[in-house]
């Protein structure tokens, strides 16, 4: 491969880690703002949820809710920061 095509990788390779790092932190605060029953039509909680939505939702498909200790845990946000 050539220098451009190596430099070119490494840009795109970089750019897309900080989109998924970036991605990842909307998902904490997400999960850390559903603990306190935030207000639905606030501008931040509406953009929250429409961003993480549909990530959230696929991973909620996938893995079904779980049973802990007679309660039912969501668990996809856990699952896609450290699996993403």
């Amino acid at each position: 491969m050539s220098i451009f095509a190596n430099n070119f990788l490494y840009a795109i390779a970089s750019i897309l880690d900080k989109i998924l790092w970036a991605y990842m932190w909307l998902i904490i605060i997400r999960a850390l703002i559903s603990w306190v029953n935030p207000d639905p039509y606030n501008p931040i909680v509406r953009f929250l949820i429409k961003v993480t939505e549909p990530v959230l939702y696929f991973v909620r498909r996938k893995l079904s809710l779980t049973r802990y200790c007679g309660h039912t845990c969501g668990l996809s946000s856990y699952v896609h920061c450290y699996h993403g």
